[in-house]
């Protein structure tokens, strides 16, 4: 991604964790003290994760290591809040756990998608960028 601002970063975990452009603007603008920062996260979490998938923001940059089974709806509800040359990547794709080869299966079929699996320790990642 080579872009002179981020729309935006979405990165979901066990729990839905939002980074948008939004909140940093807002952190940015009060400027937090490492004291507060959890709690100003921690309240725009509670105040927006059970929507999320209503949103509409653009996203740059997508990171999944939520449940595994639900790797292939969770990147099929977020693939439209994705900016064209903007990246998606899941993390634990070389594991045996049921919803990864659904998933890469998926995403490496799609033409408008060039996914590749980086290896550094044996997990792997797949990185998928928007064409």
């Amino acid at each position: 991604m080579n872009r002179k601002s981020i729309k935006g970063i979405l990165v979901v975990l066990g729990i839905f964790i939002i980074w948008d452009s939004a909140l940093m603007t807002a952190l940015a603008q009060k400027k937090p003290t490492p004291e507060n920062l959890d709690a100003k996260v921690e309240k725009f979490l509670k105040e927006n994760q059970s929507n999320w998938q209503d949103w509409n923001v653009p996203f740059d940059f997508i990171f999944s290591d939520a449940d595994k089974e639900w790797y292939p709806q969770y990147f099929k509800d977020l693939e439209g809040k994705l900016v064209k040359g903007g990246c998606f990547t899941a993390h634990n794709v070389d594991q045996p756990f049921g919803g990864i080869k659904e998933f890469l299966d998926y995403i490496q079929g799609l033409p408008n998608y060039l996914t590749t699996i980086h290896r550094p320790g044996g997990a792997g990642i797949s990185i998928s960028y928007k064409k």
